[in-house]
């Protein structure tokens, strides 16, 4: 499965995305740009 941090293989670096995934293994939640820092407590906050 491609969710989209990179266009190619070749790319240098990855972008940060993160992808909320449900029990079935359905995406719940796509977030496109994250804070590595920030976004495990602002996550956890929802729950």
């Amino acid at each position: 499965m491609h969710y989209g941090a990179c266009d190619s293989p070749k790319d240098e670096y990855a972008r940060r995305v993160a992808y909320l995934i449900d029990e079935q293994g359905k995406v719940k939640e796509a977030h496109p740009k994250v804070d590595p820092k920030a976004y495990p407590r602002e996550q956890l906050a929802t729950l």
